[in-house]
Protein backbone atom coordinates (compact mmCIF):
# COMPACT_ATOMS: atom_id res chain seq x y z
CA UNK A 1 0.00 0.00 0.00
CA UNK A 2 2.72 2.31 0.55
CA UNK A 3 4.44 1.92 -2.66
CA UNK A 4 1.16 2.38 -4.09
CA UNK A 5 1.06 5.78 -2.58
CA UNK A 6 4.30 6.89 -3.18
CA UNK A 7 3.95 6.05 -6.93
CA UNK A 8 0.66 7.49 -6.94
CA UNK A 9 2.00 10.68 -5.67
CA UNK A 10 5.23 10.97 -8.05
CA UNK A 11 2.94 10.62 -11.09
CA UNK A 12 0.76 13.36 -9.87
CA UNK A 13 3.32 15.42 -8.93
CA UNK A 14 5.24 14.41 -12.62
CA UNK A 15 1.59 15.53 -14.34
CA UNK A 16 0.39 18.63 -12.11
CA UNK A 17 2.88 21.15 -14.12
CA UNK A 18 1.67 20.46 -17.87
CA UNK A 19 2.25 22.99 -20.40
CA UNK A 20 -0.57 24.72 -22.20
CA UNK A 21 -1.31 24.28 -25.52
CA UNK A 22 -0.50 27.94 -26.24
CA UNK A 23 2.86 26.81 -26.56
CA UNK A 24 4.36 26.61 -23.32
CA UNK A 25 2.60 29.97 -21.43
CA UNK A 26 1.97 30.19 -17.60
CA UNK A 27 -1.03 31.97 -16.57
CA UNK A 28 0.41 31.62 -12.65
CA UNK A 29 -2.09 28.93 -12.47
CA UNK A 30 -5.18 30.46 -12.34
CA UNK A 31 -5.80 31.13 -15.72
CA UNK A 32 -6.36 34.98 -15.03
CA UNK A 33 -4.80 37.50 -16.02
CA UNK A 34 -1.84 39.01 -13.36
CA UNK A 35 -3.84 41.57 -11.53
CA UNK A 36 -2.49 45.50 -12.24
CA UNK A 37 -1.45 45.09 -15.59
CA UNK A 38 -2.95 46.24 -18.99
CA UNK A 39 -2.45 45.36 -22.44
CA UNK A 40 -1.05 47.22 -25.05
CA UNK A 41 -2.95 49.11 -27.29
CA UNK A 42 -1.86 48.02 -31.11
CA UNK A 43 -1.10 51.25 -33.74
CA UNK A 44 -1.49 50.64 -36.97
CA UNK A 45 0.16 52.75 -39.54
CA UNK A 46 0.48 52.58 -43.29
CA UNK A 47 3.26 54.12 -45.38
CA UNK A 48 0.58 55.85 -48.12
CA UNK A 49 -3.05 56.07 -47.97
CA UNK A 50 -2.83 56.92 -51.77
CA UNK A 51 -0.97 53.62 -53.25
CA UNK A 52 -0.21 54.13 -57.11
CA UNK A 53 -2.47 51.25 -58.67
CA UNK A 54 -2.03 50.45 -62.48
CA UNK A 55 -0.29 48.07 -64.91
CA UNK A 56 3.12 49.68 -64.13
CA UNK A 57 2.96 48.92 -60.69
CA UNK A 58 1.36 45.79 -60.86
CA UNK A 59 4.00 43.89 -60.01
CA UNK A 60 5.58 46.72 -57.27
CA UNK A 61 4.89 46.59 -53.69
CA UNK A 62 2.90 50.02 -53.43
CA UNK A 63 1.13 49.76 -49.67
CA UNK A 64 3.13 48.56 -46.34
CA UNK A 65 0.99 47.99 -43.35
CA UNK A 66 3.08 48.04 -39.82
CA UNK A 67 1.86 47.95 -36.56
CA UNK A 68 3.34 47.29 -32.97
CA UNK A 69 3.08 44.14 -30.99
CA UNK A 70 0.57 43.52 -28.06
CA UNK A 71 1.16 41.97 -25.05
CA UNK A 72 -0.23 38.62 -23.88
CA UNK A 73 -0.62 40.21 -20.41
CA UNK A 74 1.74 38.20 -19.12
CA UNK A 75 0.19 34.67 -19.57
CA UNK A 76 3.02 33.37 -21.83
CA UNK A 77 0.16 32.72 -24.38
CA UNK A 78 0.66 32.69 -28.60
CA UNK A 79 -0.58 36.01 -29.80
CA UNK A 80 -1.50 36.32 -33.78
CA UNK A 81 -2.20 39.11 -36.02
CA UNK A 82 -4.70 39.15 -38.84
CA UNK A 83 -5.37 42.35 -40.64
CA UNK A 84 -9.03 42.95 -41.61
CA UNK A 85 -10.05 44.83 -44.80
CA UNK A 86 -13.45 46.45 -45.29
CA UNK A 87 -15.49 48.87 -47.15
CA UNK A 88 -15.06 52.32 -45.96
CA UNK A 89 -17.81 52.24 -42.81
CA UNK A 90 -17.94 48.74 -42.84
CA UNK A 91 -18.51 46.96 -39.28
CA UNK A 92 -15.44 44.00 -40.13
CA UNK A 93 -18.08 41.38 -39.23
CA UNK A 94 -17.54 39.82 -43.14
CA UNK A 95 -13.67 41.48 -43.76
CA UNK A 96 -11.14 40.35 -45.86
CA UNK A 97 -8.94 38.33 -43.52
CA UNK A 98 -4.97 38.34 -43.92
CA UNK A 99 -3.22 35.40 -41.75
CA UNK A 100 -0.03 37.24 -40.36
CA UNK A 101 0.67 35.22 -38.10
CA UNK A 102 3.42 37.14 -35.48
CA UNK A 103 4.83 39.28 -38.08
CA UNK A 104 4.19 43.14 -37.38
CA UNK A 105 3.98 44.53 -41.11
CA UNK A 106 2.52 43.73 -44.09
CA UNK A 107 3.16 44.65 -47.59
CA UNK A 108 0.88 44.35 -50.86
CA UNK A 109 1.51 44.95 -54.84
CA UNK A 110 -0.66 46.67 -56.59
CA UNK A 111 -2.26 43.29 -58.00
CA UNK A 112 -2.50 41.95 -54.89
CA UNK A 113 -4.47 44.42 -54.21
CA UNK A 114 -6.18 44.68 -57.46
CA UNK A 115 -7.37 41.44 -57.38
CA UNK A 116 -8.73 41.62 -54.18
CA UNK A 117 -11.05 44.42 -54.58
CA UNK A 118 -12.85 42.92 -58.00
CA UNK A 119 -12.99 39.34 -56.63
CA UNK A 120 -13.69 39.84 -52.68
CA UNK A 121 -15.61 43.43 -52.94
CA UNK A 122 -16.59 43.06 -56.77
CA UNK A 123 -15.36 45.87 -57.78
CA UNK A 124 -15.19 46.85 -61.74
CA UNK A 125 -12.65 47.94 -63.33
CA UNK A 126 -11.53 51.75 -62.78
CA UNK A 127 -13.12 52.41 -59.66
CA UNK A 128 -12.03 54.09 -56.66
CA UNK A 129 -12.84 52.92 -53.33
CA UNK A 130 -12.00 53.91 -49.51
CA UNK A 131 -11.00 50.77 -47.83
CA UNK A 132 -10.93 50.29 -43.49
CA UNK A 133 -7.92 48.02 -42.64
CA UNK A 134 -7.45 47.42 -38.94
CA UNK A 135 -5.16 44.59 -36.77
CA UNK A 136 -6.76 41.70 -34.74
CA UNK A 137 -4.44 40.39 -32.28
CA UNK A 138 -5.52 37.05 -31.26
CA UNK A 139 -4.39 35.98 -27.96
CA UNK A 140 -4.21 32.40 -27.39
CA UNK A 141 -5.57 32.39 -23.99
CA UNK A 142 -8.96 32.68 -23.00
CA UNK A 143 -8.23 35.15 -19.68
CA UNK A 144 -7.31 37.41 -22.02
CA UNK A 145 -9.17 40.01 -24.34
CA UNK A 146 -8.34 40.24 -28.32
CA UNK A 147 -6.89 43.92 -28.64
CA UNK A 148 -7.89 45.81 -32.46
CA UNK A 149 -5.76 48.34 -33.18
CA UNK A 150 -7.37 51.75 -34.43
CA UNK A 151 -8.84 51.88 -38.05
CA UNK A 152 -6.60 53.65 -41.28
CA UNK A 153 -8.66 54.24 -44.63
CA UNK A 154 -6.53 53.93 -48.17
CA UNK A 155 -8.12 54.75 -51.37
CA UNK A 156 -7.73 52.46 -53.79
CA UNK A 157 -8.03 52.45 -57.54
CA UNK A 158 -8.68 49.43 -59.37
CA UNK A 159 -7.29 49.01 -63.48
CA UNK A 160 -7.14 46.07 -66.07
CA UNK A 161 -4.64 43.72 -64.92
CA UNK A 162 -1.68 42.57 -67.59
CA UNK A 163 -1.97 39.16 -68.40
CA UNK A 164 0.60 37.39 -67.09
CA UNK A 165 0.30 33.96 -69.24
CA UNK A 166 0.05 33.58 -72.49
CA UNK A 167 -1.00 30.87 -74.78
CA UNK A 168 0.31 30.25 -78.68
CA UNK A 169 -1.72 27.70 -80.50
CA UNK A 170 -2.00 26.73 -84.12
CA UNK A 171 0.60 28.11 -86.60
CA UNK A 172 2.05 30.60 -84.60
CA UNK A 173 4.30 28.00 -82.91
CA UNK A 174 7.50 26.51 -84.48
CA UNK A 175 5.58 22.84 -83.96
CA UNK A 176 2.33 24.48 -85.13
CA UNK A 177 0.35 23.01 -82.21
CA UNK A 178 -2.98 22.95 -81.87
CA UNK A 179 -5.67 22.33 -79.40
Amino acid sequence: VTRFMMAAAAILTLFSCTEKENGGGTDNGTGNVPSGKENTPITLSVDTQTPEMSQETQTSDVLTLSWNATTNMGTGARIEYTLLIDENGGSFESAYEVAMGGNLTCTFTAGDLNKMLMDEFGCETGETVNMDICVLATIKNDAVDDVVSNVVTVTLTTFVAKTTELYLIGNATDAEWDL
